[in-house]
């Protein structure tokens, strides 16, 4: 015997210690081998039964390995840990109220290097660095990271002094206002003491005893350098009032008047430096008789009064002067009123302008000549008296007369005016019916114009004289001017404004006639002229007169418009419109389209000339290409153009498609046949996509491979002469017909033919394919399952007629080809 034994049972260990000190994210691996597989493990004191421990904390482990035979392999392992992460910390806290100087810095130990930095809240100067600078007042954190991800976050609440605040207060007055010996404290609160002062006198304690008159400043700086303002308010107090000057003011005499001008200001010394203000009780000019009583009052800059007494005496003796030493005589026309006699004044020394005063009536309505006796007082006892004559005569406006006329219409004013019009006199005229022209009017029609006479200005109590006169105004003639008009080119010439115009300025308006089917033009009442096609339009000028001219006679002038337009606007083929086409038009007739003619109706400028006619029919008696050219001559004879429309009947997609079995479909490619075309090209398309451009179209080479009945098949050809005609959507239907076909024939040797049979699936399981000579010799020999299968010719096949013999269990089928070399 010999007796073996396993290889040793053996095993390599690898670990990943803790990361961070405390953690349990440490994990052991043992790889074994030797031994007889499989393994078993028992991981001691903790780790599981796979050959890998994970989720391990810091410590010794060990693992017993067993293979199938109970063979056992211990490996122990001792996981370690980073020392744990610390940080001492530091700050600097806020020097002044509400400032940003502090700081904050940790110092990092432990765990593994390098460290990161993040502070909050937000990223204050120096964020991602040991140390915070710039901070507030506040609640500030730091986390620090070590290389392994470990992290620990050290917080800082950092602090400020208590706002700095002064407030000062005066303590005394000083003595006027020129003095500076006024007192004042600061009361300092908050901050750090101790406190240092500086006022603005340079003062440099908290009391100040020797301040100006006004507001004061005091800036406080505490220990920290933090500064805050105070300001102060200086007053003073004086009692003593001022002493006049002169001790008795002497008397101010006049005849009339005293103003502030005669009456010197007195004044009075002071105590204190400032102006003593001088007011009196006086209201100045003085001009009452006797004597008046001044009142003067010194009042210094801080309010103390003393008051002093003057007399002003005024006695008038001299009487009034006259303004006018001899009053002019008044003469007036009708009478003379109290309003037409000026009242004569006189000059006073102290009353000034006098008004005079009369017993006489001033008003005087009779004829003839009158005298006034004026007095003028002067209310001081002193009078003064004159005398002025008053002569009433005729009024003039007496001679005034006013005579009518008759005017033909010209577009003025026509008027009428009174003679023998006094100088200075005037005259007021109003018409009816009103023309706002007063005396005159414009439009045709009689008149009646009142004038009102008005005396002139020196005879202003002479009533008015009213007169009245009749104008009468006839209509005039006028006459329309329309010059003919040159003839018009649709294409070139633009739509235009008729210019005729009538000699009375009355606007004209525009008829128009036309013997053509439709209008050549349109001519609308105001004279714009739309031309629409080319032809004669005649025009007729109108104007009916109104209230101040006759009716003009109506001017006719023809409108000749040619055309050179020689383009078709629209075709219409059997109901289907092309708008401006261009020269070739392609219709293609609709497959349930039976009839053998389109109609063809052609739109052109109207008077243009078709050499087809404007509507003619085109003969599609069977499928294919038909085409017309249509020649048109525009209305002038100088423009022509030849347009091409070409019509496309489709084929009845069996008239040229024929069903091979029930997966191929075969192009009839002869003319005897498929009605006389010869085709080279072919593109077959199923469902609107293009699947073939052979001249057969097959679904597949499996007897599964089948024409799809729901699917819309159309075929397009081009003929030797290069057109490409179309089918109609062709359906197709299934169905066995154990046809048999081979293609290419004729076939050539060496190359592939292809041999398609429509048998029903079941025939096709065991089906041989043989070819025959003539003489019945076999020369090739193949069995297939498919409905189409594809043979390779043998290189060495003679040119010559061939039987291709398909059989099954239960069919024999047989095709001739023609193979050449």
């Amino acid at each position: 015997f010999t007796i073996t034994q396993p290889t040793a049972l053996t095993a390599t260990q690898s670990q990943v210690n803790v990361a961070c000190n405390g953690g349990t994210n440490a994990s052991a691996t043992v790889v074994t081998t030797g031994g007889t597989g499989a393994y078993t493990y028992a991981w001691s004191p903790s780790g599981g039964t796979a050959s890998t421990a994970t989720g391990l904390a810091a410590g010794a482990y060990s693992v017993l390995i067993t293979d199938a035979n109970g063979c056992t392999l211990t490996k122990s392992f001792t996981i370690t840990q980073p020392t744990a992460l610390t940080a001492t910390q530091s700050q600097v806290n806020v020097s002044c109220f509400n400032g940003s100087n502090a700081s904050a810095t940790v110092v990092a130990t432990g765990g593994t290097g390098a460290y990161t930095y993040n502070w909050t809240p937000g990223n204050p100067t120096g964020d991602g660095t040991a140390t915070a600078t710039g901070l507030t007042a506040g609640t500030w954190s730091v986390a620090i990271t070590d290389a392994n991800g470990c992290t620990i976050t050290k917080t800082f609440t950092i602090t400020q002094p208590v706002v700095l605040a002064a407030t000062a207060a005066q303590t005394n007055t000083a003595t006027c206002v020129e003095s500076t010996n006024g007192g004042a404290t600061v009361t300092v609160t908050g901050g750090t003491l101790p406190y240092t002062y500086l006022w603005d006198n340079a003062v440099t304690t908290a009391a100040n005893t020797s301040l100006s008159v006004g507001t004061h400043t005091v800036n406080v700086t505490d220990f920290q350098g933090c500064t805050t303002t105070a300001t102060v308010v200086i007053g003073f107090s004086d009692t003593v009032a001022p002493v006049p000057t002169v001790a008795n003011l002497p008397n101010i005499t006049a005849q009339c008047t005293v103003t502030s001008a005669n009456v010197p200001v007195p004044a009075a010394t002071d105590n204190c430096i400032g102006t003593v203000a001088v007011t009196s009780n006086a209201s100045f000019p003085i001009t009452l008789q006797g004597t008046t009583v001044i009142t003067w009052t010194y009042t210094d800059v801080n309010g103390n009064v003393t008051t002093q007494n003057q007399n002003v005496v005024i006695d008038d003796t001299t009487a009034p002067v006259p303004t006018v030493a001899n009053l002019p005589a008044i003469s007036m026309q009708c009478d003379v009123q109290t309003t037409d006699i000026p009242v004569p004044t006189a000059t006073d020394n102290c009353s000034g302008t006098l008004t005079a005063t009369t017993t006489d009536p001033l008003t005087y309505t009779a004829l003839g000549a009158y005298t006034i006796t004026w007095t003028y007082n002067d209310g001081n006892g002193n009078t003064t008296t004159q005398t002025q004559s008053v002569t009433v005569t005729e009024s003039a406006i007496n001679a005034v007369t006013f005579t009518g006329a008759t005017y033909i219409y010209n577009t003025a004013a026509q008027g009428i005016s009174v003679a023998n019009l006094p100088a200075g006199a005037s005259v007021n005229y109003t018409i009816a019916p009103d023309t706002g022209l007063g005396n005159a009017a414009i439009n045709v029609g009689t008149y009646t114009v009142t004038a009102v006479v008005t005396p002139a200005a020196d005879a202003p109590n002479c009533d008015p004289v009213t007169l009245t006169a009749t104008i009468t105004i006839d209509k005039a003639e006028q006459q329309i001017i329309f010059d003919p008009l040159p003839l018009k080119h649709l294409e070139s010439d633009p739509d235009f404004q008729l210019t005729a115009y009538a000699t009375s300025g009355l606007p004209v308006y525009y008829t128009y006639t036309f013997t053509a089917p439709n209008p050549p033009a349109t001519v609308s009442a105001s004279g714009w002229v739309d031309m629409l096609t080319s032809g004669l339009v005649q025009i007729t000028a109108h104007q009916d007169g109104n209230a101040n001219y006759l009716p003009a006679a109506s001017v006719v002038q023809p409108l000749q418009i040619d055309s050179n337009d020689s383009t078709i606007h629209a075709i219409n083929i059997d109901g289907t419109e092309y708008t401006s086409p261009q020269q070739n038009t392609y219709y293609l007739m609709a497959c349930e389209n039976t009839a053998n003619t389109v109609t063809v109706m052609i739109y052109t400028e109207a008077n243009a000339t078709v050499d087809q006619g404007h509507e003619f029919t085109i003969n599609t008696p069977a499928p294919g290409i038909y085409e017309q050219s249509v020649t048109v001559t525009s209305q002038d004879g100088t423009t022509t153009n030849t347009y091409n429309i070409t019509v496309e009947r489709m084929f009845p997609f069996f008239d040229i498609a024929v069903q091979k079995f029930d997966n191929v479909l075969m192009a009839n490619n002869n003319p005897q046949t498929n009605g006389g075309y010869s085709f080279v090209a072919y593109q077959w398309f199923k469902n609107g996509t293009l699947i073939s451009t052979k001249q057969y179209f097959s679904e597949g080479p499996t007897n599964n491979d089948l024409l799809d009945p729901e699917a819309e098949y159309y075929l397009k050809l081009t003929t030797v002469e290069g057109d490409v005609l179309q089918t109609c959507i062709g359906h197709v239907t299934l169905e066995h017909n154990y046809r048999l076909s081979v293609t290419p024939n004729p076939a050539t040797a060496g190359r592939m033919i292809t041999v398609t049979v429509d048998f029903p699936a079941s025939e096709l399981e065991n089906m041989q394919i043989d070819i025959f000579d003539l003489l019945g010799r076999r020369v090739h020999t193949a069995n297939t399952g498919q409905r189409i299968t594809e043979i390779q010719l043998p290189e060495t096949i003679q040119a010559a007629t061939y039987i291709v013999m398909c059989t099954t269990p239960n069919y024999q089928k047989t095709f001739k080809i023609i193979v050449s070399e």
